[in-house]
């Protein structure tokens, strides 16, 4: 799963609010709420105090889910991250991580 949270970290430290965001169009609506949906706030700790960053993201595409009636489409594309990415003059290591519990199963074989 993709996460977030430096994303949020790096737009705090540069001053860039989500106003600034949505007057000045520099990141779509759809796709920041897409990463602020894959993102994990002091508040959701608090309120999944014994999960990974990965459970609390799914707990809240469940909780979507059961709120809507419907999947929350989340994923943003490689353009959308390259975009992002020359927007605050940064690497994708500096926005997003990776996090997921393998599963041996899934894996190739030869």
């Amino acid at each position: 799963m993709i996460i977030y949270n430096k994303l949020f970290k790096l737009l705090e430290k540069r001053g860039i609010t989500s106003y600034n965001i949505k007057v000045e169009n520099l990141i779509s609506q759809q796709t920041f709420q897409k990463m602020k949906m894959c993102s994990v706030t002091d508040k959701d700790k608090e309120n999944y105090p014994d999960k990974s960053d990965a459970e609390i993201i799914q707990a809240k595409l469940n909780q979507y889910k059961a709120d809507k009636g419907k999947s929350f489409e989340y994923g943003v594309s490689t353009t959308t991250i390259e975009e992002i990415c020359q927007l605050l003059q940064c690497q994708p290591k500096d926005i997003i991580e990776w996090k997921i519990d393998l599963q041996p199963e899934l894996a190739y074989h030869k």
